[in-house]
């Protein structure tokens, strides 16, 4: 189902990509918005099954949830969200309708220095211009902890992404969720990230996850 401007997307909990690329390559990395009309919020997912979207567990409250795919939320695919699966810090939202790609979850060491790929929809430059449109960003890990990483901004021109957002290595694998603890962008500002592989048995189960009334099809390419 395709709707052109559905919902104004505000401000509220949208962590900006400042001065990324657009991301015509990550099909797997799609909207989240919570709420409908002006009060909607925007937050990131990444699919990881047909019908399973990760997103950070802040990203889930009250209220109409859609996935929207993607690289542009206004002219996007809306995918109803039927439930969710909390784990940890990390919920995985079950779509109604199938989407079209999905990532592989990266359950393998992550090591300080590497070079990651960030993903988001959310702010690309002042004034919230461009807000829910998909971008990326190269960044490299600061530091490594068992559940958590942090990156920083190689050039010192980027923030970070949408809450949510999806950190790739360079086989499209996810190996995190981006989860900040503040709204707050600085150049020189470190990232918060959640590992996948913190919670790798709940995702684990929850990307085989279905709707009520799923009609068989097969898996998404992943990529």
């Amino acid at each position: 189902e395709n709707y052109t401007a559905r919902y104004t997307l505000s401000l509220h909990d949208a962590l900006p990509i400042y001065a990324g690329e657009p991301a015509d390559a990550h099909d797997a990395v799609v909207a989240v918005v919570l709420g409908e009309g002006d009060g909607a919020e925007l937050c990131t997912g990444t699919a990881i099954g047909p019908y399973a979207v990760v997103t950070a567990r802040r990203c889930v409250g009250e209220g109409p949830l859609h996935v929207v795919s993607g690289d542009d939320a206004r002219f996007g695919r809306w995918h109803e969200v039927e439930s969710v699966l909390d784990g940890g810090a990390l919920s995985v939202l079950v779509t109604r309708t199938p989407l079209e790609q999905a990532a592989s979850p990266g359950f393998e060491a992550v090591l300080e220095d590497d070079a990651v790929t960030v993903v988001g929809m959310g702010i690309s430059g002042p004034g919230g211009s461009e807000i829910g449109v998909r971008r990326q960003a190269e960044m490299q890990v600061a530091a490594v902890r068992e559940d958590a990483l942090w990156t920083r901004s190689d050039g010192g021109s980027l923030c970070y992404g949408d809450v949510g957002a999806a950190l790739l290595d360079a086989d499209g694998r996810l190996l995190a969720v981006a989860s900040p603890r503040d709204e707050g962008c600085t150049r020189t500002e470190l990232v918060r990230w959640i590992r996948v592989v913190s919670e790798q048995r709940f995702l684990e189960d929850a990307r085989e996850a279905r709707p009520v009334d799923a009609i068989p099809i097969q898996d998404p390419p992943t990529g």
